[in-house]
This record gives C-alpha cells, structure tokens and sequence, in this order.
C-alpha cells in the first residue's frame, strides 16, 4: 500500500517545516511549500491539498479555485483542505469551497489526528460509491 501523500501551501517556512516534519514521521509523504506557482504537477497523484488562506498578494480561495481546475484536468480529485489558525476563516471553508479545515496550525498532534481522519473518511466514501 502506498503512503498517502499530501501537498501543504504556507507562507509560512516555520509553520511548512513543522506540519512537513510532523505529517512525514506519522508515515505521509509530503510536499511542503511556499511556492503557488507549479504546484499542479503534484496533483495527479495527491489525496489531500492543505492551503493557508492569508498570503501574501492572494489568498487561499484563488489557489484553491485555480488547483481544482488543474485537479479536473488531470482525472484525480484531492481533498482540499483550509489550513488556518484563525477561527472565522476556519467556520467558514464550506462556502469558500474547501471540504474542510485543519484549524490547528500549532497544535501538530492534533493535526496528524486530523489529516488521518480526513483521509480515513476519504476512502470510506470511496468504498461506499464502488
């Protein structure tokens, strides 16, 4: 069985550093960055998207909008997910388009137990539509 793997888009390289660490030994593979640019090549085979919403010069809601295109080319539909620290933005990720939220950034156990159920309740769905 392969590693599920996760892409993580932060600004910040202190808080991509923490969550990349963190993620990797609890046995995901990630790819962390800081970059907006280029990172649809790593959608085709991704299960889960993890995006801050305050960044400098755009926001969460533009990737997110732009990546989902790039995911509908390419035949394979990650999770997106809202990756914020700020409780408003975070009660908001269904109407900004997001399948959920990872609300805290600096907690890294409780977001290791979040990725997992995240993903867990991914394959479920998937099992129940076959």
């Amino acid at each position: 069985m392969t590693k599920p793997s996760i892409l993580i888009i932060d600004d910040s390289e202190a808080v991509l550093a923490q969550a990349k660490q963190a993620l990797t030994e609890a046995g995901f593979d990630v790819i962390a960055t800081a970059q907006t640019v280029g990172v649809g090549q790593h959608l085709s085979t991704c299960d889960l998207v993890m995006i801050d919403y305050f960044m400098p010069g755009f926001n969460g809601k533009w990737v997110l909008d732009s990546l989902r295109q790039i995911a509908k080319t390419n035949g394979n539909m990650p999770l997106f997910y809202l990756f914020t620290s700020n409780a408003t933005m975070s009660s908001r990720f269904a109407d900004l388009g997001f399948d959920g939220s990872f609300s805290h950034k600096a907690d890294l156990q409780h977001l290791v137990v979040q990725v997992r159920s995240a993903l867990r309740l991914r394959e479920l769905r998937r099992l129940k539509e076959h």
